[in-house]
């Protein structure tokens, strides 16, 4: 029959598609079409509108960008670029004002072009010199790539042996993937420093800080040093002085002490008596306003008892010291001081038998030394002992010094340095920075501050992967040490609900993040993740190290607070109350966390009332931001009450085993304020004081008026 339907060859032939409107655009244009002003010069695309037949361009130029090069009263003049076979031709048509739009092609660069103008006028005025010239975008990060023996497989041919039979060089081949895998992190180019281990496995990097490494850390310890200084020589020289006259005092009572008891003073004499540091002062991380964890080694006749009654009662007497708050129902017995305005935390260790050797320092690092002590002794022994295998475990002990100050002044900066509201304490810093060390065994400071974030944001944190700087030493068989409680999640149920498991090194080993919850694990990750992301602007020369540490903006983030007052009539009173609160204030969060509907934020920063009560002329606050999303089960309807959880709290604070000696000389206060209702005190401390200047000049007024 031959062909039925003949092929069009007319000017519009094949653009039923490409002509074709979208939908509710069909029918003829607006007027807004017509009255767009094109000036010659400008970019626009040719985009055929079939509902105008008069100009229609060819169907080839649909689509196409030219520039406009004469305007006439119904039509533009627009050029273009044309390939036909290898050539390139300008072809200039004119088409009518209904098919052409002003393109979007040039907008990036015009305003590159603004945002230039703006950087060279104001470089101009500060007398630099900038380039603005683009810098093509570099090949993408390296990555590491870790992988245990048991997860590598290697696949090789088995050639004439049979399926079952094991494939000859199999292992071998695991331990060259592991070995690639352990050096991805290293460019083949780079120089690295011999090979070593430290800690429980081998290093991810061998690879030696380079010139502009060093540089950047050069300059992220100046910005600190601005910010955070370290102590003087001068205040060292007065803290070790403290020191001294606490050991003087503390040896002078104990001898008093054995005379009373009639100890024999041969056996006086044979004890030795130590007052040693631990915590950041012997980690060499001290800045002018830290304070001194100090350690009172003491001999097997020397009471728990009598160390926190009448050495505590001899502390308040002295008159170098301004406060004394012992604190002996603590999970770890504490006495607070202040003397000669060093802030002192003084813990005590009895040793079951007393040391043979003249150095007792010497003597408590070794594990034979805990048999038999007691478990409150342990404790406080051991954190002389970590502060010790901490220094011994890292490779380079001024570059940890340099990293972790930074780490911690970040981490109070950010709100989550605080081991009693559920984020991490110093001890648990130390340790996080310290494994870094151990992992990058010859970065530089500021690497150490790039990889800390990275690795601890991405690290799968549950009780199956803790962080450990050692092996686990488990109990020995030997009488006097099977009782030490070892942290050990496969046979003890408790430990495996720990959700970031930082390990001590000593033994007994011990988890120094028991205290975090749900919610503080959320947050520490988002402050990782927050931090990986600036550092990473930092060496792209985006931002600067104090970027890093910017404070947390906490009252602005939140619309929704609960309020914690602490408030006493004497200092006394508040110094025991306070610190009784403080220890158990893990407990309310703890409670807050499990109810439907919300997430909260706590803040461990303390906030002095400045004498805006006149009732209670001695306190502080403390908030709890309070967030109430979807993704927490938050709905319109929803009900929330947080009276179980306050009542739960109240329960515990009221066992103070001081409450009915001071009666009515102490009150706790929790109330949920919205953001508009916060106190002065905490939001404008400033603004607080020169309103209370101005009340009492108003009245000082008043009454030279009335006299």
């Amino acid at each position: 029959m031959g062909k039925t339907r003949v092929i069009s060859k007319g000017y519009r032939h094949g653009t039923r598609d490409k002509y074709s409107k979208k939908y509710r655009t069909k029918g003829r244009p607006g007027l807004a079409r017509y009255l767009v002003n094109f000036k010659r010069g400008d970019y626009v695309d040719i985009v055929a509108d079939p509902s105008i037949q008069k100009g229609l361009p060819y169907s080839f130029y649909h689509g196409r960008t030219g520039i406009v090069f004469n305007v006439n009263r119904n039509a533009l003049g627009v050029e273009m670029t044309k390939i036909v076979g290898n050539r390139q031709l300008r072809k200039r048509i004119h088409v009518r004002i209904e098919h052409v739009r002003k393109s979007r092609c040039n907008e990036a660069f015009l305003q590159r072009v603004k945002e230039n103008d703006k950087k060279k006028a104001q470089a101009k005025k500060e007398g630099k010199s900038i380039v603005c010239k683009r810098v093509p975008e570099g090949p993408k990060e390296m990555k590491t790539v870790t992988a245990e023996a048991d997860d590598v497989e290697s696949l090789v041919p088995f050639g004439s042996e049979t399926p079952g039979a094991s494939a000859p060089g199999v292992e071998s081949m695991s331990q060259v993937a592991l070995q690639s895998a352990a050096a991805a992190s290293g460019s083949s180019t780079a120089k690295t420093g011999p090979p070593v281990k430290y800690g429980v496995s081998d290093p991810i990097s061998l690879q030696e800080a380079e010139a502009h490494d060093l540089e950047l850390s050069e300059r992220m310890r100046e910005e600190l040093e601005m910010v955070f200084p370290a102590e003087t020589l001068e205040g060292m020289e007065k803290r070790q002085g403290v020191l001294q006259e606490l050991e003087r005092l503390f040896h002078d009572w104990m001898s008093k002490q054995c005379v009373d008891a009639n100890i024999p003073e041969e056996e006086i004499k044979k004890s030795t008596v130590k007052i040693t540091t631990l915590g950041s002062y012997r980690l060499g991380v001290v800045h002018p306003g830290s304070d001194i964890d100090t350690l009172c080694i003491a001999p097997p006749f020397i009471r728990r008892e009598d160390f926190f009654s009448t050495f505590a009662a001899l502390l308040e007497q002295h008159e170098d010291v301004s406060e004394c708050v012992p604190i002996p129902d603590a999970y770890t017995p504490i006495i607070k001081l202040k003397m000669r305005g060093v802030c002192i935390d003084l813990l005590f260790a009895r040793l079951a038998r007393a040391p043979e050797a003249e150095v007792a320092e010497q003597v408590v690092k070794e594990d034979e030394v805990l048999k038999n002590m007691d478990e409150k002794s342990v404790r406080c022994l051991n954190g002389f002992r970590v502060a010790d295998q901490i220094l011994r475990l890292v490779p380079n002990q001024e570059t940890f010094r340099r990293t972790l100050r930074f780490i911690k002044y970040w981490a109070r900066r950010r709100g989550i340095y605080s081991n009693i509201v559920g984020f991490f304490g110093g001890i648990t810093w130390s340790l996080l920075v310290a494994r870094i060390c151990q992992l990058y065994p010859y970065y530089a400071p500021n690497q150490l501050v790039n990889r800390f974030f990275r690795l601890y944001h991405q690290w799968q944190w549950n009780w199956a992967r803790p962080v450990t700087l050692c092996d686990i030493l488990e109990p020995a068989t030997v009488p006097g040490m099977s009782a030490f409680k070892v942290w050990n999640p496969k046979t003890n149920p408790a430990d495996r609900q720990h959700v970031m498991p930082v390990i001590t090194p000593a033994f007994p080993s011990m988890n120094s993040t028991h205290n975090v919850t749900e919610s503080t694990k959320r947050i520490l990750l988002d402050e990782f993740k927050r931090g990986f992301e600036v550092v990473q602007n930092v060496e792209g020369n985006k931002a600067d190290w104090c970027d890093v540490y910017a404070p947390f903006p906490f009252f602005q983030e939140f619309k929704n607070f609960l309020m914690i007052e602490i408030l006493a009539k004497s200092e006394d009173v508040y110094n025991k109350f306070s610190g009784w609160v403080e220890s158990k204030l893990r407990i309310l969060v703890m409670q807050l966390e499990i109810v439907n509907g919300m997430r909260i934020h706590p803040n461990p920063m303390q906030y002095d009332l400045l004498e805006s009560d006149a009732e209670w002329p001695l306190g502080c606050g403390m908030f709890l931001g309070m967030q109430f999303t979807p993704d927490a089960g938050a709905h319109p309807s929803l009900q929330i009450d947080l009276r179980p959880a306050i009542t739960s709290f109240m329960e515990v604070i009221m066992t103070w085993t001081e409450r009915d000696a001071n009666l009515g000389q102490f009150r706790l206060r929790l109330r949920r304020l919205a953001a508009s209702e916060l106190p002065l005190y905490a939001t404008d401390p400033e603004a607080l004081t020169r309103k209370r200047t101005r009340e009492v000049n108003e009245g000082a007024t008043k009454s030279r008026k009335t006299k």
